[in-house]
């Protein structure tokens, strides 16, 4: 017992025995194996059986071939007889139904009239074939019980009869039972018997040193030695394979060796014996605790002997073997727990017919006498594999036991029953082997399953996982050993890894099995208020640890409110000590007095909207000025900004804001002047608001106990800012923006000198490219400007235009650029600076803005219209731009024409100096009057010491006004320098004005979007204050951001850390312990932020940990805020399961002094517990991180996110108007839409065969429309010789392409892989000729097929190797793209690489890597503007993809802006290939940041035998059913549709080219036309005119 922490703790254990709560029909283990003079009675009342006691006559009962049956009673007991036999089979016979999802249990009592040692069988005769169910020796004068079982292919009537080779003698039976048992029942007697046998309750009580219970103490459990002995045969191989030892040594207790202790293995030439090997193995096995069964001493198959042994005479043999058993069995003496004396003397009898049938009763009493200590087994197979080997059955196995047992001088021997176990592939019969387990456990000696396999097969994994579960559960099963030793030439019959030790699926199971038995598993629980705790843990041998930790300080502000100052001024009942006296509700809030530790206060609950709170009346006068405080708190929740706000004649103003907490009392102070004497109402606002949410099921009734989780999807405020048309070729300046910001405006881009810098010459490609860019990130975007009336922004041929021609001009401009972003803005500045300037009104007349912003109402009524101006609430100084001369030229503007139909809105740019916080506040109270949108549009302030503070202040300011909407700061970047004001350096490192918004979006919830979840309370209701946003809310019931940045301060816990504890360090170090052998401290950063570290590290993987339990079936998506103490390392996340495998969940390049968010996860493939630590090889550095999440999410929540992703990124909504020639709206129309072609890249790869194959050609052109060449592009395909380039075959297959409209991706123009280099280039060349033939190669394929490809792997796999990097340098890779660009610059260039996303543990690959190697390649002379993409081949394992990491890779890789393409998919042979291939399809195709997917996969006639699609018939095979299956669910059909009254039809479509045609039936007019839908562009109403 281990202790630990500052207590001493004595330790109370109680073990509690207890049965298990049967819900099912409870299993029936009992068996008889004596003869007795009258049958028991029937199990389970007979089951299904009629009359199975036979008290009814022969009711029910029937003749079965040509036997007389005969109803007897004897004794007062009623039994049936058979005679008069002439068939084996001829006896009785009952019919009963058999279903298919059933387990059927028999027993029967039988008796012969004659005789002894006679087989009786009972047998099943089905629809499929006739199932043996159990055999039993049968005796005359006393009654046997036959027990078995069985299962049945197909639901159908089957006949129950009898059978004796012997037809001399009469069959007697009574007491038939048959049980049927649902698989859930079966599994359930499983788990009973688990809990039962398995498995025990301990009661643990944590004192101190004086005897007291220590409340709420940590006990952490650890199994170091399992009770349970589960093993694994093993060879010789083992012993010089570290990876092979690793892998054993983690998983199994004990063992068998395959060979090496057979008699031909250590004594192959007569008197010469060796032991080495064997002695090796044993050497190994202790020193690893692992336990070892003889195996064997003689094996009784002739086969198996040596030619010496075989040419021995009786006498010489009988010296041999004596010389033998004893040689063998006293050199292990003690070492072993068991030995089999003799295998497979059921089946064989090479001794017996040697040296007489009592031969192997002989050894056994050798045996007996040379190691009487250690358990002494028959071996034999097929005893419960095979219901019809009559030479092992169960009843064959106890008579020959009983024979050696009998004979003299050993009935003190130890025996054991050995069960090899090695099953077949068909479906194994587990009531079967159930009921022959319940007979020879009858026997009371142990049982052991010796040598399990399963055959191959597909189903292989599948049967193991059903045996293991079986045999595990039977009470009378003493220890599992599986025969899958992999030697040499492989394994016997199944393996359970690769040759290098890489999980097998059966390796899977077996992990997954060992985890959910409890193998080593570790658990930690807090002990109830007296230091009690209870557990039902798995029997062994454990490590116990109870710590407690002390009294933790959360607080951060005061635990009760302090007096009011001026002990409260004019402020009526300020204490609430007189109830709500002075005090009402505003808004919609449910105001209510309470009362908490002699401290009174007043709460507003049930609040919907910022403002509804509470509330006093004051009277203040113009001539005053009003210092304010209070003392606020918030019922939930952390961070939330409460403002007070007076809402006076002139408009309201702002009193002051602070941060308010759940815990403690904040205090709020501020003050104000008002413009008017006179009343105001005192109230508060929080940008958070408290909702109130009810889980209920489809009836509408409560779910109590839900979980509710709460993810915020955006915040509701805007804040962003500017950007620069250079953002499209940064991609780190793209990464820093996108990871901030969900709002910008363009700086020059939109205005009128930009896309029109001569007269008529219109272009807008930069503005068109950036709002592409901004809708990819989900960046709202300001429209700025169609008009500055500063004369000095206007082109100098706008300037010379007449007034005639200046007019018209600007009402083009205006209806152009509106018109062309129509419903893509969110807002649009008009006219910039008319206040200050009037370059338009002087040419055009004073009316002249007033006209603009009529004009831009025409072209767009929806988008709110902004003026735009500076000044205002800058410098009190400026009168041109005063808040009052704002709301009179904004008044002007709105009463020119019927401007007053429109959406305005107000623009403060806010240029700053020194800001004056009261002006601005008071500014800003005046312009409300207007009830318009109040924004701020170009923030900035001048560059100075004060310059970052002077931005807090002022954002805080602003951020908190009720009044201001949005903020947009003035911070385009530019490498000469920003406007005014940069935010980070060229390299895109925060400076201090950067570290503000940070900050801020932190504090405000506008970064790291808020996530929560909880559990309802018994009514199904949780509650919770939440900042204003759009939210996505999940509720699940056992019933029914950009992580590629760095950052100064670490994102929140997404999920609010899922079901990690702590996940914040706001607990000290709570849930988190140290892993391995360094130190672990929490820290605080300057700014109050808490972390962990890990220092002092001496290993890769010395860090901290918490264990959590992961759910079978779920997958757990994880991230983790890291840095590390100096430079930059790689870290990883790393799931340790209780086998000791450790599973990466993922890693991430940590840098010193920023924060790199690590996102990664797992699928859990069984139920256990894991420890989640971390891993750095690097041990030099501290490895910090907070903020740790660990979500679950059942596969049917991670598919309705899935679903949604695909609505929203692969469908529009479309709106289709019908109308006649008049463009009267014509109603009922018939419309029938087709969709011509898709527009997501959906392909396969083809080879060569295509030329050749039409069924080929017809299978694949049905099919894809785009594809990747496996190899005919490749250069060992087009230049196996130094010289001679073909491209036949190349060609041919671009021209089929071509003429079948399918779009193709150049692979490859270099492969870095030495092995995969022509055979010239690889063997003959230096460096410097190498340098010639690759320019020549990339020259000659890249120029033939420039313009007739969609894409090229440029490099592929380099990052796993580096052929040309070694031999032309480190830029190798860099200068290939550089001048494949050059060739073909319209072609994107991808970098292809493998185990990116399929394999988290291969780091060469990493997300990380992947990102630095292109970066390198991106910043290498002349690559900037390289159009690159990222290539994922996705070759996935036989085994279940890590869906989680895969999102996460997705995640990380898209936040780099460039396209992800799947290039190469397939996924490994196994059962679930065909689920799996699904899985991987859906995720990637639901992705945003993925454009594309290319399957490496397709008929098997073309060579495709790893994923195949079809047949050589080309029928489908159940992955091709897949691919068929979703290439039609992402496409839309054919819908029929009629218009409504109006003519409309809406409709989501998925993007690509459609047909419509629309018919008018009453004047048989149709017409059709096409039109495309796509994400980009969002679709304006589709018009189609019938001319009638």
């Amino acid at each position: 017992m281990k202790i630990d922490g500052k207590y001493s703790l004595l330790l109370l254990c109680t073990f509690i025995f207890a049965g298990s709560d049967v819900k099912a029909l409870p299993y029936d283990y009992s068996a008889c194996i004596e003869c007795l003079a009258n049958p028991l009675k029937p199990q389970y009342g007979g089951g299904i059986i009629t009359n199975p006691e036979l008290n009814d006559g022969l009711k029910g009962w029937s003749t079965f071939g040509n036997a007389e049956l005969q109803h007897t009673e004897s004794q007062g007991k009623k039994f049936l007889v058979a005679h008069s036999r002439i068939q084996p089979h001829d006896s009785m016979s009952q019919k009963v139904y058999l279903q298919s999802d059933k387990l059927y249990t028999f027993s029967a009592w039988i008796q012969i009239n004659t005789g002894s040692d006679v087989p009786v069988a009972a047998i099943f005769k089905t629809a499929s074939g006739f199932k043996r169910a159990g055999d039993i020796i049968a005796e005359s004068n006393c009654w046997s019980m036959l027990k078995g079982g069985l299962t049945v292919e197909a639901s159908g009537t089957a006949e129950l009869y009898f059978e004796s080779n012997n037809t001399s003698v009469e069959i007697w039976v009574d007491s038939i039972s048959l049980q049927p048992f649902t698989e859930k029942q079966w599994k359930s007697h499983q788990d009973q018997s688990i809990a039962k046998n398995r498995k025990s309750r301990v009661r643990i009580q944590a004192v101190d040193a004086k005897g007291e219970p220590l409340p709420n103490a940590t006990v952490s459990i650890q199994q170091n030695v399992p009770s349970f002995p589960f093993g694994c045969a093993i060879t010789s191989l083992i012993l010089n394979n570290p990876i092979h030892q690793k892998w054993f040594t983690s998983r199994f207790t004990v063992t068998t060796f395959g060979d090496e202790m057979k008699w031909y293995s250590t004594e192959s030439i007569q008197g010469r014996e060796d032991y080495s090997v064997a002695d090796a193995m044993l050497q190994f096995a202790q020193q690893n605790n692992i336990a070892v069964r003889g195996h064997n001493v003689f094996w009784d198959d002739s086969q198996y002997q040596l030619c010496w042994v075989k040419s021995l005479d009786t006498h010489q043999l009988v010296n041999a073997t004596y010389k033998r058993l004893n040689s063998i069995m006293q050199r292990y003496k003690s070492k072993l727990i068991a030995w089999d004396v003799v295998n497979e003397n059921l089946h064989w009898n090479f001794f017996e017919s040697k040296m007489g049938p009592n031969a192997s009763a002989i050894f056994y009493n050798w045996a007996i006498k040379a190691d009487g200590e250690t358990p002494l087994f028959l071996n034999d197979f097929n005893t419960i594999e095979e219901s019809r080997d009559g030479a092992s059955t169960p009843a064959m196995y106890l008579r020959k036991l009983r024979e050696i047992q009998s004979f003299p001088g050993n009935s003190g021997g130890g025996f054991g029953i050995g069960l090899e176990s090695h099953f077949s592939s068909s479906t194994p019969n587990l009531p079967y082997i159930r009921a022959s387990i319940d007979t020879l456990g009858a026997a009371n000696v142990p049982i052991w399953i010796t040598e399990l396999d399963v055959a191959s097969h597909l189903d292989q994994p599948y049967y193991l996982e059903q045996l293991l579960r079986e045999l595990h559960s039977h009470p009378r099963i003493q220890g599992i050993i599986m025969w899958a030793g992999r030697g040499h030439q492989g394994c016997y019959r199944m393996c359970l890894t690769d040759e290098n030790f890489n999980n097998l699926p059966t390796g899977d199971v077996v992990d997954k099995l060992l985890q959910e038995w409890g193998y080593r598993s570790s658990s930690s629980f807090i002990a109830d208020v007296s230091g009690f705790f209870e557990a039902s843990l798995p029997h062994g041998d454990y490590d116990m640890m109870i710590s407690q930790s002390s009294t933790m300080d959360f607080s951060r502000c005061l635990a009760n409110p302090l007096k009011p100052q001026y002990g409260g001024g004019i402020i009526v009942n300020p204490e609430l000590n007189e109830g709500l006296k002075g005090w009402s509700t505003f808004g919609n809030a449910t105001m209510e007095h309470r009362k908490s530790e002699n401290n009174s206060f007043i709460v507003a609950h049930s609040r919907n909207q910022p403002h509804d709170s509470i509330f006093q009346n004051v009277h203040l006068e113009i001539d005053k000025l009003y210092t304010f405080s209070a003392w606020v708190k918030v019922s939930n929740g952390s961070d939330v900004p409460v403002t007070a706000v007076f809402n006076t004649p002139t408009g309201f103003v702002h009193a002051g804001v602070t941060i308010a907490e759940s815990n403690c009392w904040t205090m709020l102070k501020g003050g104000l002047t008002v413009n008017a004497s006179g009343p105001a109402e005192l109230y508060f606002e929080i940008r958070k608001s408290k909702v109130k949410i009810q889980a209920v099921d489809a009836q509408g009734n409560p779910l109590p106990n839900a979980t509710i989780s709460i993810e915020q999807k955006g915040g509701s405020f805007p804040f962003g800012c500017a950007m620069d048309k250079l953002i499209l070729s940064n991609t780190a300046y793209q990464n820093w923006f996108t990871s901030r910001f969900r709002l910008t405006t363009f700086e020059n881009e939109m205005k009128w000198y930009s896309t029109e810098t001569s007269e008529g010459h219109q272009d807008y490609s930069v503005p068109d490219a950036m709002l592409r860019f901004a809708k990819q990130h989900n960046i709202a975007v300001r429209g700025h400007n169609v008009f500055w009336d500063d004369p000095q922004h206007q082109q100098g041929w706008l300037k010379s235009l007449p007034t005639k021609r200046l007019a018209t001009d600007a009402y083009w401009r205006a209806l152009n650029i509106v018109k062309r972003y129509k419903g893509q803005l969110i807002a649009w500045d008009v006219v910039n600076e008319n206040l200050h300037f009037n370059f338009f009104e002087s040419r055009m007349g004073p009316l002249a803005s007033g006209i603009m912003y009529n004009w831009a109402l025409k072209a767009d009524g929806a988008t709110p219209l902004f003026l735009n101006e500076y000044n205002t609430i800058e410098d009190s100084r400026d009168w041109k731009a005063s808040p009052k001369a704002y709301i009179n030229r904004l008044r002007g503007i709105q009463r020119v024409l019927d401007n007053y139909k429109g959406r305005f809105g107000i623009g403060l740019e806010s240029h700053f100096v020194t800001p004056n916080i009261p002006y601005i506040r008071a500014s800003i109270d005046y312009l409300a009057t207007a009830k318009v949108p109040i924004w701020i549009t170009e923030l900035d302030v001048q560059s100075g010491p004060n310059q970052a503070l002077y931005l807090e202040q002022i954002l805080r300011e602003l951020h908190s006004h009720p009044q201001v909407q949005g903020i947009v700061i003035w911070s385009a970047w530019q490498p000469q320098g920003c406007y005014r004001m940069c935010l980070t350096d060229n390299n895109f490192k925060n400076l201090a004005t950067g570290n503000v918004v940070d900050k801020l979006l932190h504090e405000w919830g506008l970064r790291s979007f808020e996530s929560t979840s909880a559990a309802t309370d018994a009514n199904g209701f949780f509650e919770a204050s939440l900042f204003h946003g759009d939210y996505e809310v999940t509720i699940t019931h056992p019933s029914v951001t950009n992580s590629s940045l760095c950052l100064k301060e670490p994102l929140e816990a997404l999920y609010g850390g899922g079901i990690i504890m702590n996940p914040d360090f706001n607990h000290n170090m709570e849930g988190w312990k140290a892993f391995g052998q360094g130190n672990i401290e929490e820290r605080i950063s300057k700014d109050g932020n808490r972390f962990l570290v890990a220092h002092s590290r001496k290993n890769a993987s010395d860090s901290f940990s918490q264990k959590v339990q992961v759910d079978q079936g779920k997958i757990y998506t994880f991230s983790a805020s890291v840095q590390v103490s100096e430079g930059s390392e790689v870290v990883a996340v790393v799931f340790k399961f209780p086998t000791g495998k450790n599973i990466r969940g993922g890693d991430m390049i940590a840098e010193h002094g920023c924060w790199s968010l690590l996102k990664g996860g797992i699928v859990a493939n069984f139920t256990s517990l894991v420890e989640i630590h971390f891993e750095s090889k690097n041990t030099s550095v501290e490895i910090w991180v907070d903020n740790v999440s660990l979500q679950p999410f059942t596969k049917e929540e991670w598919k309705s996110h899935q679903d949604k992703s695909i609505i929203e990124q692969r469908k529009s909504k479309v709106r289709l108007q019908v109308t006649r020639a008049n463009k009267a709206p014509l109603t009922g129309a018939e419309v029938l839409i087709k969709q011509t072609r898709s527009d997501f890249p959906f392909g396969c790869g083809m080879n060569h065969n295509i030329l050749t194959s039409t069924e080929y050609q017809n299978w694949f052109a049905s099919r894809f429309r785009y594809t990747t060449f496996t190899n005919e592009m490749k250069w060992y395909s087009t230049e196996i010789k130094q010289g001679q380039e073909n491209y036949t075959i190349a060609d041919g297959m671009v021209k089929f392409a071509k003429e079948n409209g399918i779009s193709i991706r150049g692979h490859n123009v270099f492969w870095d892989n030495p092995k995969m280099q022509p055979r010239w280039v690889n063997s003959t060349l230096s460096p410097e000729e190498l340098g010639t033939a690759s320019a020549k190669r990339i020259n000659s394929v890249v120029a033939r097929y420039k313009g007739q490809l969609i894409a090229w792997d440029v490099m592929n796999e380099n990052l796993h190797f580096r052929f040309f990097e070694d031999k032309l340098g480190e830029n190798a890779s860099a200068a290939f793209y550089y001048t494949a660009q050059q060739l073909d610059h319209g072609t994107m260039m991808f970098m292809n690489e493998y185990n990116t996303m399929e394999y988290s543990s291969d780091e060469a690959s990493s997300p990380a890597n992947y990102k630095k190697k292109l970066e390198e390649i991106l910043s290498y002379p002349g690559n900037a503007n390289l159009t690159a993409g990222i290539g994922l081949q996705g070759h996935f394992g036989s085994g279940q993809p890590n869906l989680a990491y895969m999102r996460s890779v997705l995640d990380f890789l898209g936040a780099t802006g460039y396209p992800i393409w799947l290039t190469e998919v397939s996924v490994g042979i196994g059962p679930n290939q065909a689920q799996y291939l699904e899985e991987v399809l859906r995720e990637a195709y639901s992705h945003p940041a993925v454009q594309g997917i290319i399957m490496f996969v397709g008929p098997i006639t073309a060579g495709f035998n790893e994923t195949t699609l079809v047949d050589k018939n080309f029928n489908n095979t159940p992955s091709g059913d897949v691919v068929d299956k979703l290439i039609a669910e992402w496409k839309t059909g054919s819908l029929e549709l009629a218009t409504d009254d109006q003519g409309y039809i809406d409709v989501s479509l998925f993007h690509g080219d459609y047909e419509v045609t629309a018919e008018d039936n009453f004047a048989s007019s149709s017409a059709t036309l096409s039109f495309k839908v796509t994400k980009d562009e969002p679709q304006s109403i589709v018009q189609v005119q019938i001319d009638t």
